[in-house]
This record gives C-alpha cells, structure tokens and sequence, in this order.
C-alpha cells in the first residue's frame, strides 16, 4: 500500500497510469526504500547519492529496514539529488535487476529486509515526478 500509495502523491501522471494500474493486477509488488546506514530519519539522513550516467543513474550503497523487499518486484528508493537538506527525489528500482541484492535482517523484524545496491543502472525516466520529489509529497 505505500509504495502505490508513494506512486499516486509523487510520480507524473504519465508514471501513475504505467505503474498503478499493474500493481493493482498483482504485476508490480512495490517495496519502499528510505532508510541508510548509520544515519537518522527524515529527508536529511537521505546519503545515497545516484551516479548520472547521460540518461541512467549508477546506484551503489545500501538500504535497510525495506519491508518485504524480498517479495517486491520494484522498490521506490529515496536518493539524494542535491546539496540541500530537502533535495531527495524517489526512484523506481527493478528489484531484480543485474546488482540489486536483499536479505532478510535477524531479529524480530523478520519482514524487514536490508537492500544492496552495486552498481545498479536505472533510466533516469524511473524518477519519480521529477528531481526533488519528496518536497512534493507528504511522506
């Protein structure tokens, strides 16, 4: 529910209609991405920075307390793209594409998962409504 829920407050109209739709059929599990290592919580302890590469984004870094990850097809990854306290924006994340890796983290959080980023290329067209996308939603 929050990553279609992410999708409707975040993404463009044109992303809306591509993506919620499918996961309304079941195509499309999403999972949300927020939280980095050793940081607090809020838009100021977002660190992973994506790499541009012309039209993708090189994601290297990793992401814990994910629930589900290990089920989702997609994660909605939250990235730093600017200097700014405020500057994330969101990007939708094949789960399995070449580089990406989850495993369930021990303890009573069994649905919680830790996500693994390596090099992992993403179109630049997977981000979510635009550069600085969090600004605009109510996360």
């Amino acid at each position: 529910m929050l990553g279609a829920l992410i999708v409707l407050e975040a993404a463009s109209a044109q992303q809306r209609n591509a993506i919620l739709p499918a996961v309304a059929r079941g195509e499309i599990i999403l999972s949300v991405a927020i939280t980095d290592p050793n940081t607090s919580w809020g838009p100021q302890a977002v660190t992973l920075r994506p790499q541009r590469l012309g039209d993708r984004f090189r994601l290297d870094g990793t992401k814990l307390f994910v629930s589900d990850a290990t089920a989702a097809t997609h994660l909605i990854v939250a990235v730093r793209t600017g200097d700014g306290p405020a500057d994330v924006s969101l990007l939708m994340v094949d789960a399995r594409a070449r580089g990406v890796r989850a495993r369930r983290l021990p303890g009573f959080l069994s649905w919680q998962d830790e996500v693994t980023f390596e090099g992992v290329e993403v179109a630049t067209t997977n981000l979510l409504g635009g550069r600085g996308s969090i600004r605009k939603t109510k996360i």
